[in-house]
């Protein structure tokens, strides 16, 4: 499994805005490719948010960063300084903490 963290900066939109419009676009986000979980991110104080996604491997995270989705988000004039990480999840120490969706683990 992979793991990607994004985070950016927004302009121009309240950080209640932002969350009220997340709430709208995770329909589109709920229907990517090989994507178990997606945690939205807030922080209001500093003006940034973001996402927290748990692939089932590298080709479906490679295929969202590669998306039209993806490329959506990054081109929209509110959001900046745009900060992604990708990961190796280490499985079984995360099935014991419960952070693997349910059925995500194969065997």
């Amino acid at each position: 499994m992979n793991v990607m963290v994004v985070t950016f900066g927004f302009e121009g939109l309240s950080a209640d805005e932002v969350a009220a419009v997340s709430e709208d676009l995770a329909p589109q986000f709920a229907e990517i490719p090989g994507c178990l979980e997606k945690t939205w991110l807030l922080d209001r104080e500093a003006g940034r948010c973001g996402g927290v996604y748990k692939f089932a491997d590298e080709s479906s995270l490679r295929a969202y960063r590669n998306s039209e989705l993806w490329a959506g988000v990054q081109a929209n004039d509110v959001f900046n300084g745009f900060e992604v990480a990708e990961y190796d999840m280490i499985e079984a120490a995360t099935a014991i903490t419960g952070g693997v969706p349910s059925g995500a683990l194969a065997g």
